[in-house]
């Protein structure tokens, strides 16, 4: 998988799902996806595809980021998402 000018070439399929998976919660059933794999696999890339369309649907998104050097500190992808700068994050978004 690659991306080539901001488009993801490769994934599909799992951004589909993704995406789907995106609406399900939008309507109100929520759920958990995992996106794992080896380094260099495009799971970076693949979410980015993801974060575009979901604030091209005009909604807000939060996100954490984490490597193996951080998996000592449990709940720090969660707290970078929702941290104390999330709601600057917020109103940043809703005044466009």
């Amino acid at each position: 998988m690659r991306a080539v000018d901001g488009e993801l070439i490769g994934r599909g399929v799992e951004l589909a799902q993704l995406v789907s998976w995106w609406g399900d919660a939008a309507q109100g059933r929520g759920g958990v996806a995992v996106v794992r794999g080896v380094a260099g696999i495009g799971k970076t890339a693949l979410l980015e595809a993801l974060r575009r369309e979901v604030e091209n649907s005009g909604h807000c998104v939060h996100f954490g980021k984490s490597d193996e050097l951080e998996m000592a500190r449990p709940f720090r992808v969660l707290s970078q998402a929702v941290g104390s700068d999330a709601e600057d994050r917020w109103s940043a978004r809703s005044s466009r």
